[in-house]
């Protein structure tokens, strides 16, 4: 399909030699505006669809249609009439709760990623507009993922979090970001997000994500992965008040002084996945930090250093 649509554009599209140079670029310009305009309409679209087929919008049909179905038979009983009316009556509620139970799924996984490419491709051309509405409609999904788009000023991000009750995964993997304190007050309010991965960006303090990690309960994976992390005493000091966080990936940093890491693991019960690779660690420190990790019985295959 897609052969023939572009096969079909060559033939119908002027030449260079019949427009001019300059008029042809407009030309192919303005088809490949068009073409983003319908490819933006396809997945506003298909948002919509998968806002109206959630399982709370099947409920919601279930009990509107049920009182409507009940009446048109009520109504017939008593007054007499036709019966294809109270078919009717019955049947349209009934496909159209099968259609949003069938076909949710298969919407959201077609309409996500679509979205989801929309919203880097506004981040990468800097489209304040486009960042605004995309960025709106991926918040209300469950998986937002900005790598490499140069971000360092992710408020905007930020001020969407709060409150956000339907993202669960944050991926912003491969920035510029280095200021991460505005982030950690929205984990504060957030019960829902439970990935969080800041991998390969310049984030040096992290002491108000250790204060975020104390009033946090749903996150579950951390990774900070090949930043410029030295003191980690924030974390460990969290870690000892933290009971949802199982995976914390900290490789590829400045860290040397695990002292706080390790005296939290003694009253930490919920981490059981811990990267330490590629740092500045003394030997004699990753053999009592394994001591510790085993004596609290944890699988040594699951601390990596």
């Amino acid at each position: 399909m897609e052969l023939q649509t572009n096969y079909t554009s060559v033939l119908i599209a002027p030449s260079q030699n019949e427009r001019g140079e300059n008029s042809y670029d407009e030309y192919v310009l303005e088809e490949h505006r068009k073409k983003y305009r319908c490819y933006d309409r396809l997945v506003k679209l298909l948002v919509i669809l998968v806002k109206q087929t959630t399982p709370s919008k099947q409920l919601i049909l279930v009990l509107e249609n049920a009182v409507q179905a009940i009446g048109a038979v009520v109504y017939v009983r008593l007054e007499g009439g036709s019966p294809f009316v109270v078919a009717l009556n019955l049947v349209v509620p009934v496909a159209q709760v099968v259609f949003a139970r069938l076909s949710h799924r298969s919407l959201k996984q077609i309409a996500n990623p679509a979205l989801a490419s929309l919203l880097k491709q506004a981040y990468t051309d800097n489209n304040a507009v486009a960042k605004h509405i995309y960025l709106k409609m991926v918040m209300e999904t469950e998986v937002l993922d900005l790598n490499s788009c140069g971000l360092k000023d992710i408020r905007s991000i930020v001020e969407n979090l709060k409150g956000n009750s339907t993202l669960k995964d944050l991926i912003l993997a491969s920035n510029e970001i280095e200021d991460i304190s505005s982030l950690c007050e929205a984990l504060r309010l957030n019960s829902t997000l439970t990935f969080l991965a800041l991998p390969e960006n310049k984030i040096e303090d992290i002491s108000s994500l250790g204060e975020a990690l104390r009033l946090n309960s749903s996150l579950t994976v951390l990774n900070l992965f090949g930043n410029e992390i030295e003191d980690i005493s924030s974390i460990g000091e969290a870690l000892r008040l933290n009971s949802s966080l199982t995976e914390l990936n900290l490789e590829g940093n400045k860290i040397q002084d695990m002292s706080s890491l390790g005296e939290a693991l003694r009253l930490n019960s919920s981490l059981t996945t811990l990267t330490l690779r590629n740092n500045k660690i003394e030997e004699a420190d990753k053999d009592n930090l394994r001591v510790i990790w085993e004596e609290t019985g944890r699988d040594a295959g699951d601390l990596y250093m």
